[in-house]
């Protein structure tokens, strides 16, 4: 009965969510390789495989029990990783109008793209009782339309929103002093690990289209953007399994503490521990990715494998 009840649950994650999480991360993730941040013109293998690793281990988040330790886990750093390498391969274009026109086209499109084929579904069945409040506010509020299959879009909401602030702070931030920056970053992520306090003093659920969920994703975008800035993947690569160590010392029993957390629905908990947790646990896959393309575990087509 426990198998047919797992593998009942795992059909209907499955169905929920793998329209959503490949078309989804593919959409930005995939433009990766020809954005590259700008700075080098040769494919970055290791990127392929640390996405390829997250899209995996998203399914597996989303067929565990919320709250246990595989999900925690989980929870604690796919998606940050996954803004952390948007980040690293963000690349800036002093074209405003075209940058905008170009994140639309390949975050804003898939996102209603496959939120109207959700809805042709539900025509095509008769469903019409679910077009209602309840779907505009999953499609405009919390930007998590499940009654469309369409759940994990807000992903690339959340990543529109980013991009956008990331293009702001590019333009006309980067300029100032180390020690500016560093505490305009703090603020951001004070603000973004305590968003949910700030909705209900302004006494609303969410601020809509996920625009709460987009701080924290812009704040791991910076991230992302300054490891890649400073070489530090680079430098950290040279001793991996030093540094893997110290992560996973700082990963594991931080992420324990600290407990079940969710950038879609801005859960962070003790926020120092989260961006300890969080950060721990993006650069373990990063060296895992890297790891994983030095020694071609699969033969010619390992990196090929990772490739989504």
């Amino acid at each position: 009965m426990d198998v047919m009840v797992h593998s009942v649950k795992f059909e209907r994650n499955i169905n929920r969510y793998k329209i959503c999480y490949v078309s989804t991360y593919k959409a930005e993730l995939g433009d990766m390789d020809m954005e590259q941040s700008g700075l080098k013109k040769d494919r970055i293998f290791w990127i392929d495989i640390a996405k390829g690793i997250l899209i995996f281990i998203v399914f597996w988040g989303h067929i565990e029990t919320t709250g246990d330790t595989i999900s925690t886990a989980i929870f604690s750093m796919h998606m940050p990783a996954f803004f952390v390498l948007s980040g690293y391969t963000f690349k800036y274009i002093d074209n405003f109008k075209k940058f905008l026109s170009r994140k639309a086209e390949t975050l804003l499109f898939p996102y209603f793209f496959f939120c109207i084929i959700g809805a042709c579904i539900h025509l095509l069945y008769g469903r019409y009782e679910l077009f209602g409040t309840e779907m505009l506010r999953q499609l405009l509020v919390t930007v998590q339309p499940d009654y469309l299959y369409s759940g994990g879009g807000w992903f690339l909401i959340a990543l529109f929103w980013a991009n956008i602030y990331m293009y702001i702070w590019v333009k006309y931030f980067e300029q100032f002093d180390l020690a500016f920056k560093l505490i305009l970053a703090f603020i951001i992520y004070y603000i973004a690990s305590n968003i949910l306090y700030i909705n209900s003093f302004m006494n609303i659920e969410r601020i809509p289209l996920k625009i709460d969920s987009s701080f924290m994703a812009f704040f791991f975008m910076l991230v992302g953007f300054y490891l890649n800035k400073n070489n530090a993947i680079q430098k950290i690569s040279n001793h991996k399994l030093i540094y893997a160590v110290i992560f996973g010392l700082a990963y594991v029993p931080l992420m324990k503490a600290n407990g079940w957390c969710n950038v879609a629905n801005c859960v962070y908990n003790n926020y120092i521990f989260y961006f300890v947790e969080s950060v721990g646990g993006t650069l373990l896959i990063i060296l895992l990715s890297m790891s994983i393309e030095e020694r071609k575990r699969f033969g010619g087509g390992g990196v090929k494998f990772y490739q989504v």
